[in-house]
């Protein structure tokens, strides 16, 4: 069903580490101002918003490790809309899943909720979040992609003026079957030793 992985390739390298600090306390806010009506400070809200940031740190974890596993799989320099086609239904399902059952655990063991209103509106603003992770993987995949080429430009020039480098200090000589690299230095110094021993 999925592909071998390519050994030679590159994988993408998702650059994510601030956009998780920054996003994840942003989204738990913004879901929290969605969610709830009645707001108080008070040790609820604490453990509330604490409970969220792990619940939503723990869901772009799965998304994360799907997007990472399809990178091995359905490579993006393969087919782009497969990949898209692949990646975002079963980022969003794994994404509800892992989502669910923490809400659940939570539910059960630590504090009342009323069940209704997750599956109506919770359920849709994580596949908002989840449908936006998607996108900002995306691009964090150009992102990586436009690093790369300029590192390979920039290899590719080094290697060009090394080549020039070399070719302007050395002679290649064939004797025989064999190329022998000569540099000019010994070349011009046997020339000039020909010449003053002819006058």
């Amino acid at each position: 069903m999925l592909e071998q992985p390519l050994q030679a390739r590159a994988l993408p390298v998702y650059r994510d580490k601030w956009i998780q600090i920054i996003g994840i306390p942003l989204i738990t806010v913004f879901s929290y101002y969605l969610t709830y009506n009645n707001i108080q400070f008070n040790w609820w809200l604490v453990y509330e918003f604490c409970s969220d940031v792990v619940k939503i740190f723990l869901v772009w974890q799965v998304l994360r490790f799907v997007i990472t596993r399809l990178d091995r799989y359905h490579p993006w320099e393969h087919h782009l809309v497969k990949r898209l086609a692949i990646q975002i239904p079963l980022t969003c399902i794994a994404g509800l899943i892992a989502l669910t059952a923490l809400v659940f655990t939570d539910y059960a063991f630590i504090r009342p909720y009323p069940l209704e209103h997750y599956f109506s509106l919770d359920l849709i603003i994580a596949l908002i979040f989840l449908l936006l992770g998607n996108a900002i993987y995306v691009s964090l995949y150009y992102y990586d992609v436009y690093l790369r080429s300029i590192t390979e430009k920039q290899a590719l020039a080094r290697q060009l003026q090394e080549e020039h480098t070399f070719a302007n200090e050395h002679l290649v000589v064939k004797m025989g079957k064999r190329d022998i690299v000569v540099p000019f230095r010994i070349y011009f110094a046997c020339i000039l030793k020909r010449k003053k021993l002819l006058c």
